[in-house]
């Protein structure tokens, strides 16, 4: 029988520097998750047995309109109807059972302003679509917009205080792809510009950011776009010049596993790319040195995965057995060590995973657990 074995020789003089821990920050869709039974017993796992320090949440769906489940865009939390005369009508009942559950187990909220609720809506054919397509548009009244982030806001200091300059915020989610976004470009930098409006009227010091971009082969126009508007482009909401901003964000991922769903056909063996996340981040930092006046705004790679599709397994593309190996988490410390090597600017990288319900044992979701709540490496 052939030994084998591997020898680690560690040099204990030869001191790098501080380890930047860029990795304390997770995210999911499915925001309503985060109060049921599995959901908050996880989130206890997480805070006796993984974290050292607290933890950002990052949730899509805080406005969307829907069943507060999973339902339209795999969560909602119906902050906002109107009455027939057109009056807001506000709920904060969900998102504070979600807040709670956060604050409660060491983790920090990071909250998109995103998606258009049912009654802000602009146009009734889109409110007939509303579960596909219309909580994509942008709002049918700016002001109305506006009362909604900062009547939320008031909320939350209310009931949690100055924790909340803790907290940050941004505005949508991937607003370049059609998958989350429907309005134009202008559409976004003027929904943009009346958040940070609302936000800043509340406190100047709470901290906003976006455009949260999905990376793919246009998304560099769109980028550059955006950072021309928030530094010389005329603000929709002031009529001055420029737009406050506080992080810029974008998204990687390092495999597109086409398809995602095969429907029972064999797929070629695919794999998740390293190089690809790099060169997605060298490709959007190179954009965004172009502008000297942002020079000292951090950057948050928001979502920053392996593989596209938490929602997908080895039942829809095989593929995705990599999420039930060791695999997985050696990628994501060779994701952190490549992306700390990359550039100081960037200050967050989320990992974008939870757990899933409804689903087989190792069904191959990016996931922390699998059924019953059984660990996944």
């Amino acid at each position: 029988m052939v030994s084998l074995g591997a020898t680690i020789t560690i040099d204990c003089e030869n001191v790098i520097g501080d380890l930047k821990h860029i990795w304390t920050s997770i995210g999911f869709d499915e925001i309503n998750w985060s109060y049921t039974e599995r959901g908050k017993n996880l989130l206890k796992i997480l805070k006796n047995e993984v974290i050292r320090r607290p933890y950002y949440i990052r949730n899509h769906n805080a406005f969307t309109s829907g069943n507060c489940l999973s339902s339209p865009a795999h969560g909602s939390t119906n902050i906002y109807t109107e009455d027939d005369h057109g009056n807001p009508i506000y709920n904060f009942d969900i998102l504070d059972q979600i807040y709670d559950n956060y604050l409660a187990n060491n983790f920090i909220p990071f909250v998109e302003f995103d998606f258009m609720p049912f009654d802000l809506v602009s146009k009734s054919s889109e409110q007939q679509d509303y579960d596909l397509n219309g909580w994509k548009y942008p709002p049918k009244d700016y002001n109305k917009w506006i009362n909604l982030i900062q009547t939320f806001i008031k909320h939350l200091y209310e009931r949690y205080d100055k924790q909340i300059e803790n907290w940050y915020f941004e505005v949508w989610n991937e607003p370049n792809i059609d998958h989350y976004w429907l309005g134009s470009f202008e559409d976004y930098c003027k929904l943009y510009d009346y958040s940070v409006e609302a936000l800043k009227s509340i406190n100047p010091n709470l901290k906003i950011g976006g455009p949260a971009l999905a990376t793919n082969e246009s998304s560099g126009e769109f980028l550059n776009r955006f950072l021309e508007h928030i530094t010389n482009g005329i603000n929709y909401a002031t009529k001055q010049i420029g737009t406050s901003i506080d992080f810029i964000s974008f998204h990687t991922k390092g495999a597109y596993f086409n398809p995602l769903r095969s429907y029972g056909h064999k797929v070629e063996f695919e794999y998740p790319s390293i190089r690809r996340i790099i060169d997605d981040t060298v490709t959007n930092l190179t954009i965004i040195n172009r502008f000297p006046k942002l020079n000292n705004i951090s950057i948050f790679i928001d979502e920053c995965d392996p593989t596209v599709g938490a929602i997908y397994g080895i039942y829809d593309n095989p593929n995705f057995i990599v999420c039930n190996t060791e695999y997985y988490p050696s990628m994501i410390a060779e994701m952190i060590y490549n992306i700390l090597s990359i550039s100081p600017r960037i200050h967050l990288m989320t990992s974008s995973l939870f757990y899933m319900e409804g689903k087989r044992l190792f069904e191959g979701n990016r996931t922390f657990v699998t059924n019953y709540n059984l660990y996944l490496p």
